[in-house]
């Protein structure tokens, strides 16, 4: 990937994101009440655990989705970028 494309894409991804948050903001009527803490009764451990096992969940999907059976050569990765 040259230069130019990456930042071209580096580009699109920052305003895909804000034009999604956007679209989440518009969606979702009054202020977002979240919080960035571990809830109540949640070891530092636990959390650790939890953030692992669904990051590796995520990464999974991710990876079965690209994966392509039907009758072509398995891909992986992002080699649609070349």
């Amino acid at each position: 990937m040259t230069p130019a494309k990456g930042a071209l894409l580096a580009l699109s991804q920052i305003l895909a994101g804000i034009a999604a948050a956007a679209v989440a903001e518009a969606l979702i009527p009054g202020p977002l009440e979240v919080q960035t803490e571990l809830g109540k009764g949640v070891s530092i451990a636990q959390g650790v655990f939890i953030e692992l096992v669904l990051t590796a969940e995520l990464s999974l999907a991710v990876f079965m989705v690209r994966v392509q059976l039907r009758g072509r050569s398995i891909t992986l990765g992002a080699d649609c970028m070349e």
